[in-house]
């Protein structure tokens, strides 16, 4: 009887896992202006942040996004769906503007408190951590003004 138990819930779990895969996240590349430009495309940019920022940020924040082949299996396609998302609502160095002083502020805030990148990020993407001295160059990037 318990044997029977165990095959009917783990038959109503494959069920549901297998069903889960039909409902896909929302499409996470947006549409682009023609005249959007890149944070690499910014010449304020030191390239040794430019490589920091596109290491360490870009996979959320750009519409450069590595998908691994997790990031195609319910539930985990949700979650990372949705944090792409909003991580490119909040910052998105593929639309960067003329001023970035907003935006730059942000990337400052997030580094000087080690908010980015999440620690849950970190541990499929160990490469991403920020250094001291990483972040030193951010902020010292942020902190000068090319004018």
């Amino acid at each position: 009887m318990a044997r029977l138990s165990v095959r009917i819930s783990f038959g109503l779990l494959l069920a549901a896992f297998l069903a889960a895969q039909l409902v896909r996240p929302p499409a996470a590349e947006p549409a682009r202006s023609p005249n959007a430009r890149t944070i690499w495309q910014d010449a304020a940019v030191p390239p040794e942040v430019a490589s920091i920022l596109r290491r360490s940020c870009a996979d959320c924040h750009s519409l450069q996004t590595s998908w691994p082949w997790y990031a195609h299996v319910a539930p985990v396609s949700w979650m990372i769906s949705s944090d792409v998302r909003r991580a490119r609502e909040n910052l998105d160095l593929s639309d960067w503007p003329a001023e970035p002083d907003l935006e730059k502020g942000q990337i400052g805030d997030v580094v000087t408190n080690h908010l980015m990148p999440p620690k849950r990020y970190l541990v499929m993407h160990p490469g991403a951590r920020l250094s001291d001295a990483q972040a030193r160059a951010i902020l010292r990037w942020i902190q000068s003004d090319p004018k």
